[in-house]
């Protein structure tokens, strides 16, 4: 749905690549999108303050502005819609039947950057589950993390054995599938 969206496509340059500065070319040949397009849409991202714009000896550049609250709220959706779209969610309810799937780190806050890998951690009801990572699951990541440029964590734990620190930051985690029941 939002990938034939060119407002998008563009933005998402942005959003995957918050530390880069593109000049209007550029982003203009990453995009696939006429230079005069690519402008009238950088002028709203400047109006709306989602860009900053710059000059280096002349020459027009164009970064994220990280600080931008909007912006933060685009990312985190951004990369909520490019999860689900993969399919992964969907897998891992499929093969571990969770209680609840949840993302949760650098990409729940909106301060993930290029390098940052997805964190996301797949609760059970089963108390005989012992902790597991990535290798103990019979779910092939590489596909998805192929699909969305990232490395991905995913853990798997009954609720019991969760360790305070983690609870917190799963219960400031966004739920992708299912329900959390803390108490």
């Amino acid at each position: 749905m939002l990938e034939n969206n060119n407002r998008y496509k563009l933005l998402k340059v942005f959003l995957e690549n918050p530390l880069d500065s593109f000049r209007l070319r550029e982003l203009s040949r990453i995009v696939k999108i006429s230079p005069p397009s690519v402008m009238a849409y950088l002028k709203e991202f400047d109006n709306e303050e989602l860009v900053i714009k710059f000059e280096k000896r002349g020459i027009p550049f164009y970064k994220a502005n990280r600080e931008n609250e909007k912006f933060i709220v685009y990312k985190k959706i951004s990369i909520i819609y490019e999860i689900y779209s993969c399919g992964i969610v969907n897998e891992i309810w499929d093969k571990l039947a969770p209680q609840a799937i949840i993302l949760y780190g650098s990409h729940v806050k909106g301060e993930a950057i290029d390098d940052s890998d997805i964190d996301m951690f797949a609760i059970t009801n089963n108390k005989n589950v012992k902790r597991m990572d990535n290798k103990a699951m019979d779910i092939d990541l590489k596909k998805y993390e192929e699909l969305l440029n990232k490395e991905i964590h995913l853990m798997t734990d009954n609720v019991k054995n969760i360790p305070n620190e983690l609870k917190n930051n799963l219960v400031n985690g966004v739920v992708l599938k299912g329900y959390f029941k803390v108490f």
